[in-house]
């Protein structure tokens, strides 16, 4: 037995361990270990293998892979599928995938992570595209974000937030700079200087009665503040209230014809 988990050990696996030809378990999971799996751990008489969560490129030895007896590869009595009995994924996940275990497993009750969990049945590699999974075997965690049957990176994620909230701030002053400008276009009082003459329409916009001060009100305003009617209202107002009130609101009109008819003449 050569259990040596978690120790940070670095440096590739030395083929000399094919050697040892009674060895039965050999762990040496979560370290550094770089390289490739060697091909001659086929001639150990192993039972338990376990080197997830390594550095470890390449892809397990195509005659490793057929090798019998390890982590149940081979085992007929499991499954009848011989492409999941006689399987690498039994061994290590190829790169761009992984598993809770870092492998395969045909029966997953010999796992203890899995049963603690309560699963029955086997236990597959599934695919995975971070940066991890794509350059290392035997990866045990994916951090990518499952939605259906699309996989996306979590740091694709991450970026995408980024982007956002340094767009954001320049998306809301354009936005709220527009509102401005809109609501600035949609009244322009008669005698303000709009830089086009006083009392004139912008040029390239239609004219409407917002534009134009002709309400009721808005000459019972004026009228009254000269001193000349009192208690004008909309709902009293009438031009023919008194001759002098309808030579007003005449003379008014003639006033901002132009700025309605345009150059055309107002009889």
């Amino acid at each position: 037995v050569i259990a040596l988990p978690s120790l940070g050990l670095k440096g590739p696996i030395l083929s000399e361990i094919g050697h040892l030809s009674s060895l039965k378990t050999l762990d040496l999971s979560n370290n550094d270990l770089t390289g490739f799996v060697p091909s001659d751990i086929r001639f150990t008489s192993l039972v338990n293998l376990d080197l997830r969560n390594n550095k470890l490129e390449g892809v397990v030895p195509p005659m490793l892979c057929i090798k019998e007896g390890v982590n149940n590869n081979g085992d007929t009595s499991l499954s009848t599928d011989f492409n999941l009995v006689y399987a690498c994924d039994n061994f290590m996940c190829a790169r761009g995938s992984w598993s809770p275990i870092g492998r395969a497993a045909l029966e997953v009750e010999e796992v203890d992570e899995i049963r603690e969990a309560g699963g029955a049945g086997t236990l597959q590699c599934l695919p995975c595209y971070d940066d991890a999974a794509k350059m290392y075997m035997g990866r045990d965690s994916c951090s990518d974000v499952v939605l259906g049957s699309m996989h996306i990176r979590m740091i694709d994620i991450r970026n995408a937030i980024s982007k956002t909230l340094v767009a954001l701030p320049i998306l809301v002053f354009i936005v709220g700079f527009s509102i401005v400008i809109i609501k600035r276009r949609k009244t322009v009082p008669i005698g303000v200087d709009t830089g086009y003459g006083s009392g004139t329409i912008l040029p390239g916009r239609k004219t409407s009665r917002r534009d134009l001060d002709l309400t009721t009100s808005g000459r019972s305003l004026s009228l009254a503040s000269a001193g000349e009617f009192e208690d004008y209202s909309d709902d009293d107002w009438t031009a023919a209230d008194s001759e002098r009130g309808a030579q007003r609101v005449k003379e008014e009109m003639i006033e901002l014809a132009p700025a309605i008819h345009g150059d055309k003449e107002v009889i």
